[in-house]
Parts: C-alpha cells; sequence; structure tokens
C-alpha cells in the first residue's frame, strides 16, 4: 500500500481528557513519517489517555509496533497512557512474538478498559 493510502486522523478535540488517532491502512515503513507526527501532536495535548483505534487497520509491521512502543513511553512521561485499540488478530499475535505485549495495551472495542 503506498503512503497515500494510509491516514493517521486526531478525531479528538486537542486538550480532551482521553485523545483519539483513528488509523486508516497499513502502518508500514513509508506511514511512519506520519504516524510518528500525528503521535506527536496528539500527545502535546496532555491527554490522560490517547487511544489508538485501529480497527481500520490491515497489516501492521514490526517497525510500525516500536513507532508505537516509541510513543507510549514518550507519553507516560508526560502521564499519558496510551492504549491501541481493536487491533487485528494478525496484530495482536505480532505485539505478542515480539515480546511488546506488556509495553502497549490493547482494548477490544471503545469503552473498554485495558486489562
Amino acid at each position: 500500500m503506498d503512503e497515500s493510502e494510509s491516514t493517521f486522523n486526531v478525531v479528538s478535540e486537542i486538550g480532551a481528557a482521553d485523545c483519539v488517532i483513528k488509523l486508516q491502512g497499513d502502518i508500514d515503513l513509508d506511514s511512519l513519517p506520519r504516524l510518528r507526527g500525528a503521535l506527536r501532536h496528539a500527545i502535546e495535548g496532555h491527554p490522560d489517555r490517547l487511544i489508538v483505534d485501529l480497527t481500520d487497520v490491515g497489516t501492521v509491521e514490526v517497525t510500525g509496533l516500536a513507532v508505537l512502543a516509541g510513543a507510549r513511553y514518550r507519553a507516560g512521561d508526560r502521564g499519558t497512557s496510551l492504549l491501541l485499540q481493536a487491533p487485528n488478530a494478525s496484530t495482536v499475535d505480532l505485539i505478542a512474538a515480539t515480546g511488546l505485549d506488556g509495553a502497549l495495551p490493547v482494548v477490544p472495542e471503545p469503552g473498554a478498559s485495558a486489562e
């Protein structure tokens, strides 16, 4: 999938307690610079929770998980928790296989809590 087919939209008002970033397409090398920018922008708003909605994401490459894990630590330094919402089964498997399941909390659907 080329870069123009992946989108990363901050769908919450900056400064809201919960900030949601809606991702669509594939998270691959071409899309990483824009993903980093969207995450940085959201973290700068100092939300209590940053929810990365993966409902409409097809595939996530390992490099994409690394960007999400890095954002989770940057957000944590500012007192913001980062959650991955509704990843598909292959993404959940990749998170587990890379050992990032402890670093990247997953919630299955909107309104759920991380376990």
